[in-house]
């Protein structure tokens, strides 16, 4: 019996816990800060992304096209070529998003100046929750997004969305049809 009184509790206490971690991962994500940003994500998926990413940028560094052979060789600024495997997955997050908003700075700098709403936080049995929000963009609600997290020891982070998608679609970007 005193579990059941307890529940309603425990849930808006996790869900505070919850929304607390997302708005300081929205917080520092969209200021640029992504270096912080990266605490708040899922270990697992920031490996993943490593594992994807990687290899087009070393990919970009062999193309005969100039310009491709240029995002390689930014991305991998500052970094030895024997290194460039020992990245660490933070390393790879920081480089990947700022090599995703170089193509739109403009698009960060909306980001800051957008309101973020939380609309709604739900729980799964498997430690997971999901989380729908919304930006407010010159006075105007846009769509709804769902971003997904997961508790691990204790705490919650972000998972990443779509890592092998969006890693293939920048090799698509790079390379054409042809790969």
């Amino acid at each position: 019996m005193l579990a059941l009184l307890a529940a309603p509790n425990s849930f808006a206490s996790e869900r505070k816990l919850v929304e607390k971690q997302f708005r300081s991962y929205w917080s520092a994500f969209c200021f640029g800060k992504f270096d912080q940003a990266v605490e708040y994500i899922y270990e697992s998926d920031l490996l993943a992304m490593k594992k994807e990413f990687v290899p087009v940028f070393e990919e970009a560094l062999q193309s005969r096209d100039e310009k491709v052979r240029q995002v390689g060789k930014t991305f991998f600024s500052g970094i030895a070529e024997d290194q460039r495997g020992n990245l660490s997955t933070r390393d790879v997050f920081e480089r990947v998003t700022r090599f995703g908003f170089s193509a739109s700075p403009e698009a960060l700098q909306i980001l800051q100046r957008a309101p973020m709403m939380i609309d709604k936080v739900e729980f799964s049995p498997k430690n997971e929750a999901s989380i729908t929000y919304h930006l407010k963009v010159n006075g105007q609600d846009l769509e709804s997004d769902r971003e997904r997290m997961i508790r691990v020891d204790g705490k919650w982070f972000l998972r990443l969305k779509d890592v092998q998608g969006s890693a293939a679609a920048m090799r698509q970007a790079l390379f054409g049809a042809k790969n």
